[in-house]
């Protein structure tokens, strides 16, 4: 069957892509997020301490994130960075996981993303009833 008014349809079905995409990503981020605190204290029982000083440098490398490689990355927050880093690596948790840790994700992304996403999926069924109607 040959839809008309394919530009709608086609237009309609890549921002639907867009926003599946865009939803996964946020609660992607989420997941990781939650992850990597439930990592954090789940380690707490064998490695209080460390695990302790993990959690109180997050603040610090937390404000100091986006200013890594920049001249406003001050000494302490070098220093704060490198003490985490040695940190989680005692108690056993990847390096990588640092940055979910200290970037926070919006906690509304997920509520906006999902309801972007239906919007989505009611345009693109919206597009493509259109267009099989023009075709009857």
């Amino acid at each position: 069957m040959r839809l008309e008014g394919p530009d709608e349809v086609s237009t309609a079905a890549q921002s639907l892509q867009d926003s599946a995409q865009a939803f996964l990503e946020t609660a992607r981020e989420r997941a990781v997020w939650g992850y990597a605190r439930a990592l954090l204290q789940q380690q707490s029982g064998s490695h209080p301490e460390e695990a302790a000083r993990v959690r109180a440098l997050i603040p610090t490398v937390s404000a100091a994130w986006d200013a890594i490689g920049t001249a406003e990355f001050t000494d302490e927050a070098n220093e704060a960075l490198t003490s985490m880093r040695r940190l989680l690596r005692e108690v056993g948790i990847d390096v990588g996981l640092l940055m979910p840790l200290v970037r926070r994700p919006d906690l509304h992304g997920i509520p906006r993303s999902h309801h972007a996403l239906n919007e989505a999926v009611e345009a693109f069924l919206a597009a493509a009833r259109g267009a099989l109607h023009n075709e009857a």
